[in-house]
C-alpha cells in the first residue's frame, strides 16, 4: 500500500541521516590531533545536537501503538551484556574486541584515579584489539592507564590511546594513524604506520617499513600524558631499535 511504502522510504531517509551524522563524528575525531581545545568542544557539541534532533524526528514519524490487552509475563531478569565492549578485569587473558569496520568505537572509561585511591586499581586494565579496518578507535580513558596494549591487523584505522604505563604491542597493522605515550612500543610485520608518540624507551621495530615518528598530538592528548607523569620522562620517538637492520647506516624503514 502506499502508506507502507511511504514509512518504507521514511525508514531509509532516517538510516542515511544517522549514518551521515556518525560519519561526520568520525571525521571529527579523526581531526581531534589537530583541532585546538575550543573547537573540539564546540563540534562535539554540535554533533549531539544533530544527534538529538534526529530521534526527536524518528520518534515523532514512528507509529503509535494500537492499545490492545494483553497477558503479562513475568519478565526473565538476565543481567545487560553490552555488545562489542570489553569489560574491565584485572584477570587475563586481556579483554578483546574483535572484527569490528568502518565505525567509531570506544574502548570504555578506565577506573579513575585520584589522591585517596589505590595506585594499583588504575593500571589493572590491558586489552587486545583486533581486525579493524576504516575504523576509529579510542581508547582515551577518564582517568587512570592501561597496563599494557596489543593491535592486530588494524588496516586504515585512526588509535587514539590514553597513557600507557607498561608496553604498547603491534603485529600486522597497516596505513594507520597512532597517538600514544607509553613506556615500550614495539611493532612487528607492519607497515605505512604514523605515529604522534612519546616513548619513555626506544622503540622497537622488526619486519617493518614506512614508518614514521612525530610528537605532534592535541591539547586533549597531552593533558591526560602529562596527568599520567610521562611527559616528566624522556621522549625517546626519533631513537628507533630496528632489529632486522643490523648495518651501520641508518635503517630506512623509519624516519621522523
Amino acid at each position: 500500500s502506499s502508506s507502507s511504502k511511504e514509512r518504507s522510504e521514511l525508514g531509509t531517509r532516517q538510516a542515511r541521516v544517522q549514518l551521515a551524522i556518525l560519519d561526520l563524528e568520525g571525521k571529527v575525531t579523526q581531526a581531534l590531533v589537530f583541532l585546538p581545545a575550543y573547537d573540539e568542544r564546540l563540534y562535539k557539541q554540535q554533533i549531539q545536537e544533530l544527534k538529538a534532533a534526529a530521534k526527536r524526528q524518528k520518534d515523532a514519524l514512528a507509529p503509535k501503538a494500537r492499545f490492545s490487552f494483553r497477558t503479562k509475563t513475568a519478565p526473565t531478569k538476565k543481567a545487560p551484556v553490552p555488545l562489542n565492549e570489553p569489560t574491565h578485569t584485572t584477570a587475563d587473558p586481556a579483554a578483546t574486541l574483535a572484527d569490528f569496520a568502518d565505525s567509531y568505537h570506544t574502548i570504555g572509561a578506565l577506573p579513575s584515579s585520584d589522591a585517596t585511591s589505590d595506585q594499583t586499581s588504575t593500571l589493572s586494565s590491558s586489552y587486545k584489539v583486533r581486525n579493524g579496518r576504516n575504523s576509529i578507535i579510542n581508547c582515551l580513558p577518564t582517568g587512570g592507564q592501561l597496563r599494557s596494549l596489543f593491535l592486530y591487523e588494524l588496516r586504515h584505522c585512526l588509535v587514539l590511546v590514553g597513557p600507557v604505563a607498561g608496553s604498547v604491542f603491534l603485529e600486522a597493522c597497516h596505513d594507520c594513524v597512532i597517538v600514544v605515550a607509553c613506556r615500550q612500543l614495539r611493532i612487528h610485520t607492519s607497515h605505512h604506520l604514523t605515529f604522534y608518540l612519546h616513548a619513555a624507551s626506544h622503540p622497537i621495530i622488526e619486519d617493518c617499513d614506512k614508518i614514521s615518528n612525530r610528537t605532534a598530538a592535541s591539547e586533549t592528548t597531552r593533558t591526560i600524558w602529562e596527568r599520567a607523569a610521562l611527559l616528566e620522562t624522556a621522549n625517546l620517538y626519533d631513537q628507533v631499535n630496528d632489529f632486522k637492520w643490523l648495518r651501520r647506516q641508518a635503517s630506512p624503514h623509519w624516519r621522523v
